[in-house]
């Protein structure tokens, strides 16, 4: 599975614009896209910041997607004066959720721009991470996913309430230094977003459940 992840500023009092925009203008033409598997909408609500990830079934599928989501995007700005941050792509090497994507829960993404030698050990401490992370309260997903181009890569944790991802913190900060170092990197950017929509296939669903 891979995804795509196009990164927006805007602000808050724009959020409900954009939503309704994303689920009446951009999902209805994303369907209709050849290994097309769903999407995710996060913000965050005090800034007005947010990203759009959208899963792909191979990477072929979200290559020959390229134009007609550059044409959505573009699409976008326009309708809601929204500005695109950046365009990433990576391949999800890592899921693991008690439940399917769903709206009304709370994400943490940790972005580290690393090395492309280094993403073998991103994975494996992401991995033995996992029963850590699990049995934190409120605990619902950990993705993750490279770039093997360019090395970078994400480690995202999803969880059932803001609190919940909060008081989390404390359990996961080592891990994440050390995810930092593992990458090649002494800098990991923490980003809070809140899941104002999802709509997965039921392969995204199903993953690991």
């Amino acid at each position: 599975m891979f995804v795509r992840i196009t990164r927006t500023e805007s602000t808050p009092d724009k959020l409900a614009e954009n939503i309704a925009n994303y689920q009446q203008r951009l999902m209805p033409e994303a369907r209709k896209l050849a290994g097309f598997a769903g999407a995710i909408l996060l913000a965050d609500r005090s800034t007005g910041a947010g990203a759009s990830v959208t899963f792909w079934e191979s990477e072929e599928a979200m290559r020959a997607s390229e134009q007609a989501a550059e044409t959505l995007r573009t699409q976008a700005t326009q309708a809601t004066g929204a500005r695109v941050r950046e365009v990433d792509r990576f391949e999800l090497v890592v899921q693991e959720q008690n439940a399917p994507p769903q709206a009304n829960t709370f994400v943490r993404t940790n972005d580290l721009r690393g090395t492309p030698d280094k993403l073998g050990d991103v994975i494996r401490l992401a991995q033995e991470a996992i029963p850590v992370v699990k049995q934190q309260p409120g605990f619902k997903a950990l993705v993750v996913g490279v770039n093997r181009q360019s090395g970078r890569s994400f480690v995202t944790s999803v969880w059932a309430s803001a609190a919940d991802r909060d008081a989390s913190e404390t359990g996961v900060r080592e891990m994440r230094r050390e995810l930092g170092q593992k990458a090649g990197t002494d800098e990991v950017q923490v980003e809070l977003f809140e899941v104002v929509f999802a709509e997965v296939s039921q392969a995204v669903a199903a993953t690991n459940q």
